[in-house]
This record gives structure tokens, C-alpha cells and sequence, in this order.
């Protein structure tokens, strides 16, 4: 029996009797080390001057959209107004964080599914961005946020009572 992958991380599932005395290899690359990638890889993201970059997503082997945290790096300016970064159509959750430089203003990049409308990633910011394989969507707000150290706001804040 061949081996397969699993949905959303695209991890190997050896087939019975697969690898004989190789197992432990397949298991190590193609399972534990993707696994460590989802949970806690990072991974740069080249922007160039193509409209849309589209993240690697391999079978079994290590590629961008698996990694938990994308730092995007690049310019985006000029010829076009947006960059948009398509991610697997895949329930997955990043970190990205956003160090584009922009060379004018209006210029956007956009996290998205393709055939999808997406999220714009707030510039020079890092954003938890989570699809569920068809939309995705931005969190930047959380309920019941303890911080213990000094909080500088480099904008408009709004603080709520319950």
C-alpha cells in the first residue's frame, strides 16, 4: 500500500508495510519534523513584483505554508497596489508579520485563499491570521489579555469595562 498525506499538513501516512527497516527516516522527515514546523517554524516570505505569491506547499516535505510564523519581507509599491499571498485551502493558523517596505501609499498585502477575498495584514504589524480552507480572517483583539509589563499604544486605544 502506498503512502498517503494527511489534509491540512500534508504529513506522510506510511502505507502497511512501507520502508521496511526505513521507517524510522520517513517517520522523522516526513512526519515529526513537518510536525514541529506547523507548531512552531518560521519562515521569511520574499515579496518580489509578481501580484500574487503563491506559498510552497509539498507533500511530505518541508515548504512555506506549513510554518507557524511568516515574516513577509519585500517591497510592494509601484506597478502594483496590492500583493496578494495565497496560502493552501487548508485549515491552518499563522503568525504573520509584516516587514514589507512600501514604496507608495494605498499599497496593500493580502492573505487570501484563492478565489477569495482575504485579509489585509496591517503594515509593520504582526497579525494571528486563521482560515478554515475557504475564508480567511484576522484576529487582532483578544478577551481576558493580561500584561504584566508596560503596554505602549502607537495609535487610537480603546479600553472597555465589562
Amino acid at each position: 500500500m502506498a503512502s498517503t498525506y494527511t489534509t491540512n499538513l500534508r504529513l506522510t501516512k506510511q502505507g502497511d508495510g512501507d520502508n521496511p527497516n526505513t521507517w524510522g527516516q520517513v517517520l522523522n522527515d516526513g512526519v515529526i519534523s513537518l510536525a514541529d514546523d506547523a507548531i512552531a517554524g518560521y519562515t521569511t516570505v520574499s515579496i518580489g513584483s509578481a501580484a500574487t505569491v503563491t506559498l510552497t506547499e509539498n507533500q511530505g516535505t518541508g515548504d512555506q505554508s506549513r510554518s507557524a510564523i511568516l515574516e513577509l519581507k519585500g517591497s510592494v509599491g509601484g506597478s502594483h497596489s496590492a500583493i496578494n499571498i495565497l496560502i493552501p485551502n487548508n485549515s491552518k493558523t499563522y503568525l504573520v508579520r509584516n516587514s514589507i517596505t512600501y514604496s507608495s501609499a494605498g499599497a496593500d498585502v493580502i492573505m487570501k485563499v484563492a478565489g477569495n477575498t482575504g485579509v489585509t495584514v496591517p503594515t509593520g504589524g504582526t497579525s494571528f491570521v486563521l482560515t478554515n480552507g475557504t475564508s480567511v480572517i484576522t484576529h487582532n483583539s483578544f478577551k481576558n489579555l493580561v500584561v504584566d509589563e508596560t503596554v505602549t499604544v502607537g495609535g487610537n486605544a480603546i479600553f472597555k469595562t465589562n
